[in-house]
């Protein structure tokens, strides 16, 4: 109990700082100039995921994203997960998770940013009236935390960041912390 109190703290405490570094970020950074074209501004990316084996597992997350000023960028993605798992004898469990998000990124201080991401899943779960009738059901994630972003590249990034679910629910697909590797191509 004390571990999930810590958790949640330490996750409310990063998007306390992630919403004032934004404000404080209006302020003091300029919209980019007109000079930048518009179609320049966007840029996409996102993430892929493998396992094979007992428990094949692949996700994969796409996303398209725009910079409003030089430090802050937003954007949208999706997900696509599917799962196999046959890890009990007779048993084949196989299931497809798929949704969509919102993301907000802000770079603090050259290569290190504060990151938070709204995420809505759907996926397959276990019915709370009638436990062996699966159900689809929407999932809520508040992802937020920061990450380490390092040009490879004239206009691409990899990306490493470290999350917190903020609204964790039994359904979650998570377990924080959450740390995903990336990509970004024209940021």
């Amino acid at each position: 109990m004390k571990t999930a109190f810590f958790y949640k703290s330490i996750a409310f405490a990063l998007v306390f700082i992630i919403y004032f570094t934004e404000v404080n970020a209006q302020e003091e950074t300029p919209i980019l100039k007109p000079k930048v074209p518009f179609k320049d501004r966007f840029f996409t990316g996102g993430t892929i995921g493998l396992q094979f084996g007992t428990v094949t597992y692949l996700d994969v997350s796409p996303k398209l994203g725009y910079r409003v000023t030089k430090d802050f960028s937003a954007g949208i993605g999706a997900t696509y997960i599917y799962i196999n798992d046959k890890r009990y004898k007779g048993y084949e469990n196989k299931s497809n998770i798929y949704g969509g998000r919102v993301f907000g990124e802000y770079r603090i201080w050259e290569n290190l940013l504060a990151y938070s991401e709204y995420e809505i899943l759907n996926l397959e779960v276990q019915d709370d009236f009638f436990p062996y009738l699966p159900t689809r059901k929407n999932i809520s994630s508040l992802l937020a935390g920061g990450g380490y972003s390092q040009a490879i590249g004239g206009n691409s990034s990899a990306v490493i960041l470290v999350l917190w679910n903020l609204l964790d629910s039994k359904y979650s697909i998570y377990q924080n912390p959450i740390i995903r590797i990336g990509f970004n191509i024209g940021l």
